[in-house]
Order: structure tokens, then C-alpha cells, then sequence
């Protein structure tokens, strides 16, 4: 076995592992955003938690690189990602305004399908029939899990909409700024972007209140969890051979909630839910299958 080939599977198996990881992460940043949503906006909620996020990754980019770290020379694509990361936010949340839930996931996991188009198109990725088929099949899995019925035809649908492209973008502007920066930096903007934005609006709609005691774990763990989402997602894709290996992975999302869910609020999987996550899951070991074919230049 190559040097060439052994360096992409382990970039490819740390890919994956990062991916899967920022989800999970993001995960449980929705369990805390869940709970905070109780008593507080989601303005309140966003922009209290960018926050800390914030203050957390500028101490750690400006104490472990120093200053000169903020400014990068791809300082642009780094804007750019975080217009994207705040379009994706804002317009995802704003869906869930008119969206059933099972609308709403059935729109944006076309995350994938977006990711791989724009791949092809801007940055010359080749991508095989077979690949393209085993993603058909995971967002078959996310209908059946989800089974969306689309009544809502409106401002929603098109607000998700817009928040999944945002979403692809985000993934192709990593793709673009590569994983040769500093670490936190892939979330001083992001955080910067969705501070700015949701603290602005909480002034501005008058919709702050206190923070109770009680809350506040909720709070502290919210911030933190979101920079490992942010940083694991961010560091999995750029670090990828090709964005549309590790594009599917998105869905294990879905896993981890109904997990969640299960052990949370003893809700319990239903028989589609079950249908869906097998083809989930087989689309994924499938994508891998190939990917390892194609390393070990099988086909």
C-alpha cells in the first residue's frame, strides 16, 4: 500500500470522525437550545450563546497565534463563510416559523444533493453515478423517517430552502479555505456573524429577559457545545479528500435525535423511523465502500 493511499484513507477516516463528532455536538447544543426555549427567544437564546462562543475562540486564536492570527489572507473566504453561517441560522429558524417540523428536515437534507452540485461546479470534483445513488437513497431514508406531506407552500419552504443553500455554501467555503489555519479561527467570524445579528435583534425587538439561576447550565453549556460543533464540522470538511464523501453524513443528525429522544422524552421510534435509518445508515457504509474501491483503485 502507497504512502499516497495510506495518508487519504486516515485524512478520510479523520474527516469522517470530525463530521460525525460537530453533529453530535450540535445535537446536544439542540437538546440545551430546546430547553432554553421554554423561557427565552431564540434571539436571546443565539446571541447569548455566540457570545460566549466568541469571547472563547478570539482568547484562545489571540493567545495561542496572537493578533496577526485574526487577519489571515484568505480573510475574505472567512467572511464570506460567516455571512453564510449566519443565512443558514437565520433562515432555517425563520422556516420553523410557518414549517411543521417534518416539513422543515425533509426540505434542508437536500444539504447533500446541493453540496455535491456545487462540488462538480466550482471545484471540478468528480463524482460517479454510484455515489450520486447512494445519496438518492439516504434522503429516501430522511422522507420515509420524516415523511414531509409539503401543505405549506410559502415563505417557509422557501426560507428553508435558502438556509440549506447557505448550508452548502458554508461547506464549499471550507472546502475553499482548507485546513491549514489556526483551529479557532473557523469560529471567530462564524460566532462574530450570529452575535452581531441575534444580539442586535433582541435590542431591537425588546425581547430580553433576566437569566435565571436555573438556566443558566443550560446557557454555559450551550456556547461551548456549539464551538465543537462548529470547529468539528469546519476542521471534517476541509480536511476531506472530496466534500461529497463526507457530505451524507450530515443525516447522522437525525440519529443522534432520535436517540435523544428516546432517552430524553421516551418517545419511541416508530417502524418508518426505523425503515429510514437503515437507509440512511446503508447509504452511508455504501459512500465509504466506494470511497475505499476508489482509494484502493478497485473499479
Amino acid at each position: 500500500m502507497s504512502d499516497k493511499i495510506i495518508s487519504r484513507k486516515v485524512a478520510l477516516l479523520e474527516s469522517i470522525a470530525l463530521v460525525v463528532f460537530g453533529y453530535f455536538a450540535f445535537s446536544v447544543a439542540d437538546l440545551c437550545s430546546k430547553k432554553l426555549q421554554e423561557s427565552y427567544s431564540i434571539y436571546q437564546v443565539l446571541g447569548t450563546s455566540s457570545s460566549i462562543g466568541l469571547i472563547i475562540t478570539s482568547l484562545w486564536l489571540f493567545i495561542g497565534y496572537g493578533k496577526r492570527a485574526f487577519f489571515p489572507a484568505n480573510l475574505k473566504l472567512h467572511l464570506i463563510r460567516a455571512l453564510m453561517v449566519l443565512g443558514t441560522a437565520y433562515f432555517m429558524v425563520r422556516s420553523l416559523q410557518t414549517l411543521p417540523l417534518a416539513d422543515f428536515y425533509g426540505i434542508i437534507f437536500i444539504v447533500p444533493f446541493l453540496v455535491m452540485i456545487l462540488a462538480v461546479a466550482l471545484l471540478k470534483e468528480t463524482i460517479g453515478w454510484r455515489r450520486w445513488m447512494a445519496a438518492v437513497v439516504g434522503f429516501l431514508g430522511i422522507v420515509v423517517l420524516a415523511g414531509p406531506q409539503f401543505e405549506h407552500i410559502g415563505e417557509g419552504i422557501v426560507c428553508a430552502l435558502i438556509g440549506a443553500f447557505c448550508a452548502a455554501c458554508n461547506i464549499i467555503a471550507l472546502r475553499k479555505i482548507g485546513a491549514k489555519g489556526p483551529v479557532p479561527l473557523y469560529g471567530v467570524y462564524a460566532f462574530a456573524a450570529i452575535a452581531g445579528f441575534n444580539l442586535s435583534m433582541m435590542v431591537a425587538t425588546g425581547v430580553f429577559k433576566p437569566y435565571a439561576v436555573e438556566y443558566m447550565p443550560y446557557f454555559l453549556i450551550h456556547g461551548p457545545i456549539v464551538i465543537l460543533g462548529i470547529l468539528g464540522t469546519s476542521m471534517g470538511f476541509a480536511k476531506a479528500p472530496e466534500a461529497v464523501v463526507v457530505a451524507p453524513f450530515q443525516y447522522t443528525q437525525i440519529i443522534w435525535g432520535v436517540l435523544f429522544g428516546w432517552f430524553f422524552f421516551q418517545a419511541l421510534p416508530t417502524a418508518n423511523t426505523w425503515i429510514g435509518l437503515a437507509l440512511v445508515i446503508g447509504a452511508g457504509l455504501y459512500s465509504l465502500w466506494r470511497e475505499y474501491r476508489r482509494a484502493h483503485h478497485l473499479d
